[in-house]
């Protein structure tokens, strides 16, 4: 039997790893679009525009377009979204408004970092870009998409009619300027740099997310313990080895911010929790044994 549980457990761990390893280079919003994403620098983005039709909790979007009403223009190129259905409601920078769990809307700050990060917004344009002109209309100055970025230009609507499609990729941020305006950033097909302005709320611009920060916790492997399944839809276990010397006590789940969620008693061999009220996303599991602290991530689908 011990050599039965011991295979089974190595399967499981195989399996895990391959599953949270082929997640780590995709997200998926709560439509099941899957998203490419792109580190650059410290940041990680999404390297394609946000195609969602409802919030990750699955609210429907009122606000949102595909260009021309278009639905092939909206796989190709993603959808147009006003700026307050992009906040869902916020005004708070770094909101997660219409991405995914784990993700939200670069404030102004974060692509400022962007740019610097490429050399300063004179160049960062043509290297956010993707090079030439499938997608970009002539003469695509300055374009390499040296970064992976890959900004398409899928253009806006204004109060009256889409327009600038090819031309100009147009993006929110999520940093507020007035109680009409917004801040937004910009690229051009007749030149290398990357802008930004502020206009009317009401337009309807494309959306990039960014990956949220690391909370600072950092992960340690659990030394006779196994949580699985990871990721899990309702139940997760903690099946610690009976012939462990220190036994582990408590275990605290915290969200991806390192709030408080709730804390638990592990039993000797298998504890299972529901944790099914959990929205989808990253959580941190606490270990305590005797003064000892370690943390494991986990992921509620």
């Amino acid at each position: 039997m011990k050599k039965i549980y011991r295979i089974a457990t190595i399967l499981i761990l195989v399996t895990l790893g391959a599953t949270l390893g082929s997640r780590g280079q995709t997200v998926i919003d709560y439509d099941g679009n899957v998203y490419q994403t792109v580190t650059i620098g410290d940041q990680v983005w999404m390297k394609e525009n946000l195609k969602s039709l409802h919030y990750a909790d699955g609210t429907a979007i009122d606000e949102v377009k595909a260009y021309n009403n278009s639905s092939s223009n909206a796989e190709i190129y993603g959808r147009l979204y006003t700026w307050d259905a992009v906040m869902k409601g916020s005004n708070q920078e770094k909101t997660q408004g219409v991405c995914p769990n784990g993700w939200h809307v670069p404030s102004n700050g974060e692509w400022n970092k962007l740019a610097l990060h490429l050399g300063g917004f004179t160049s960062a344009g043509g290297k956010l870009k993707e090079s030439g002109t499938e997608h970009w209309n002539s003469p695509n100055t300055g374009a390499t998409n040296s970064s992976g970025f890959t900004a398409l230009p899928a253009g806006e609507q204004d109060t009256e009619k889409f327009q600038l499609l090819n031309e100009y990729a147009v993006l929110w941020s999520s940093t507020v300027e007035s109680s009409l305006w917004a801040k937004y950033f910009y690229l051009a097909y007749n030149d290398a740099e990357l802008h930004s302005n502020v206009y009317d709320k009401s337009f309807y611009y494309s959306v990039r997310c960014i990956k949220d920060e690391a909370t600072g916790i950092r992960e340690q492997p659990f030394h006779g313990l196994l949580i699985y399944p990871n990721p899990f839809d309702q139940l997760i276990m903690f099946q610690q080895n009976k012939n462990s010397e220190n036994q582990l006590t408590t275990a605290s789940i915290f969200n991806q911010h390192g709030q408080f969620i709730s804390e638990f008693k592990l039993e000797s061999g298998l504890t299972t929790k529901d944790l099914h009220h959990l929205t989808p996303g990253i959580y941190y599991v606490k270990i305590k044994q005797n003064d000892k602290v370690n943390y494991q991530k986990i992921l509620k689908r």
